[in-house]
């Protein structure tokens, strides 16, 4: 079940909406994806705006060739775990990330663990990511998509907290999204500023997924 993308209509015309995003990846794809900025400013554009596969197509891409860089790995195994929900394949990236490092492998092998454990609270590390690379960067446009970007997931956060205190003050898992609004949980859903929407699927909160045509996996 998709939720209606809220939010101003006119973003579908601006520079970061769909097409923006597609000629991106295309530029990006046709260049050296071993060039740092490349697949980094690549993965931060798609994962986090609608295209989550196309941006670890690309970071798998990176991390093969880019085989001394620890962050590779940790960017593709964050993609991995929180947009695809595969811990399997994101503890095999994090230990990748922990061999190469000389600085943090203690940490990404602790981030194995805790995914093996399944302890590993990747909405909260997902926001603590994203405000991070907004504040840091220093390009006014990058930073401003970043923002939208945040601001998403922080409409995620609201759906996912509020279901979690929908299925406590009731006892009943949540089937559907409606009942948050019916039950006073909710005034509002969350605007998403890409317009893109939030999805509930298998009984769980996720972001809406943006296809593009011929570079779907």
């Amino acid at each position: 079940m998709r939720l209606a993308a809220t939010g101003d209509a006119a973003l579908a015309a601006n520079t970061d909406d769909a097409a923006f995003r597609v000629r991106a990846h295309r530029v990006v794809a046709q260049l050296n994806s071993c060039h740092e900025d490349n697949y980094y400013v690549g993965n931060a554009l798609l994962s986090w705006g609608g295209a989550p596969d196309e941006g670890s197509d690309l970071l798998k891409r990176a991390m093969g060739c880019r085989t001394w860089d620890e962050y590779v790995p940790f960017f593709y195994g964050f993609n991995e775990l929180f947009f695809h929900r595969n811990p399997v394949e994101a503890r095999r990236a994090f230990e990748i990330a922990a061999e190469r490092s000389m600085t943090n492998s203690a940490t990404f092998r602790r981030m194995a663990i805790m995914i093996a454990v399944d302890e590993f609270d990747d909405q909260r590390l997902a926001l603590e990511y994203l405000l991070k690379e907004r504040d840091g960067a220093s390009d006014p446009r990058l930073r401003e998509m970043l923002d939208k970007r945040v601001q998403r997931l922080k409409g995620l956060l609201i759906l996912r907290d509020a279901q979690h205190r929908y299925e406590t003050q009731f006892g009943r898992q949540l089937k559907d999204p409606a009942a948050l609004i019916n039950s006073g949980v909710l005034v509002r859903f969350p605007d998403d500023p890409l317009a893109i929407g939030y999805a509930f699927d298998n009984g769980r909160f996720i972001l809406h997924k943006l296809r593009i045509a011929g570079l779907e996996r």
